[in-house]
């Protein structure tokens, strides 16, 4: 910044003669006398030169880290009056002012901006399609279901999870097509099972649809234990076969040994007519069948 400074007065020229003191007179009160010379024409008052009024100094801008000072204000140099000229009045001084530090400020970050979410996939051409052959799918797991279970069901579907080649008894007669439903049987149900002729599987359960053989428990082989065979319902004097043995004696028969854990086969011959049905013993249970 160019440095400002009062120029100095130009000083007067020098008076002819001493003039007396005057009083101390403010500047718009005072009035210049001269003297003037025989035959000499009064020369005309000098002006005295303008004050020209002081800059105020201008501070440099402020810095971030610290308040900015303005520098100290250059003092007016003014000059002494003349005898017989305006003195000038010196220039007032303006009080520094501090300009006060603006806080730096932080630039605002924008958010960060999201990436466009996935539009949904356009369903596959010919979803169509695929639908049908996933509920064509379904239908055809649905159907093999279906047969499971009833491969599964013994005689008179009334029994789940009968292994292939296993036979069920109840009450120690074999269910078979044309058996006498459980609807009439009374009381709990002695369930056995039968793989390879021998006894797998027995236990007492209430009469119920779907019954599961699994949850039956195993039979432990006891060779030579012996079960009862009752023959009933049929005309009398009927010869009885059990197990490829004739029975001494005819129907009715009732309570006669025969052995326990193995499957045998039952004929009963009355007149030529001739029953044939299965039986298999738990050791100690009683088998009462009915021949027609």
């Amino acid at each position: 910044m160019p440095r400002v400074e009062a120029r100095p007065p130009v000083p007067p020229p020098p008076p002819p003669d001493a003039l007396p003191e005057l009083p101390e007179l403010d500047l718009g009160e005072r009035t210049e006398v001269l003297s003037l010379k025989a035959g000499l024409a009064p020369e005309p008052p000098t002006p005295a030169p303008q004050p020209r009024p002081s800059q105020p100094a201008l501070a440099p801008p402020p810095r971030a880290s610290q308040p900015a000072m303005a520098p100290p204000p250059r003092a007016s140099t003014t000059g002494v009056p003349a005898q017989g000229t305006h003195a000038r009045a010196p220039a007032p001084t303006r009080p520094s002012v501090a300009v006060p530090a603006v806080p730096e400020l932080r630039a605002v970050q924008p958010p960060a901006a999201r990436p466009p979410a996935k539009e949904a996939d356009a369903p596959a051409t010919g979803g169509g399609g695929k639908w049908k052959w996933l509920a064509l799918g379904g239908g055809g797991v649905l159907v093999l279901a279906v047969v499971a279970l009833v491969m599964l069901r013994g005689p008179g579907s009334a029994f789940v999870n009968v292994e292939p080649g296993e036979h069920v008894y109840v009450g120690g007669v074999r269910m078979e097509e044309g058996s006498a439903p459980l609807d009439s049987l009374n009381g709990p149900l002695l369930i056995s099972t039968a793989v390879d002729g021998k006894l797998r599987r027995f236990g007492t359960t209430r009469q119920r649809d779907g019954i599961d053989v699994r949850t039956l428990a195993t039979a432990a082989p006891q060779p030579g234990t012996k079960g009862l065979l009752s023959v009933t319902g049929s005309a009398p004097g009927c010869q009885v076969q059990v197990g490829g043995a004739m029975l001494p004696g005819v129907t009715p028969l009732a309570k006669t040994p025969i052995d326990a854990g193995r499957e045998l086969e039952v004929l009963v011959n009355c007149q030529g007519s001739v029953d044939r049905l299965w039986v298999m013993a738990v050791p100690g249970q009683e088998i009462e069948v009915a021949a027609r």
